[in-house]
């Protein structure tokens, strides 16, 4: 989890230090918000997979 976040931070800095602006800062705030939820639900992987078909 705290590597998504790092990661998640990590794209707005360099989006920055390249010059450009993020729109929205829903790219970064969703992820963030969403990854500890995951954590406490513990999916398995066919419950990650039915994640990844609705995202």
């Amino acid at each position: 989890m705290l590597m998504a976040v790092f990661a998640a931070c990590g794209l707005w800095g360099f989006s920055w230090v390249m010059g450009k602006k993020l729109d929205s800062a829903w790219g970064v705030l969703l992820p963030c918000a969403a990854m500890p939820c995951f954590a406490l639900w513990e999916p398995s992987f066919s419950q990650w997979r039915l994640v990844m078909i609705v995202a």
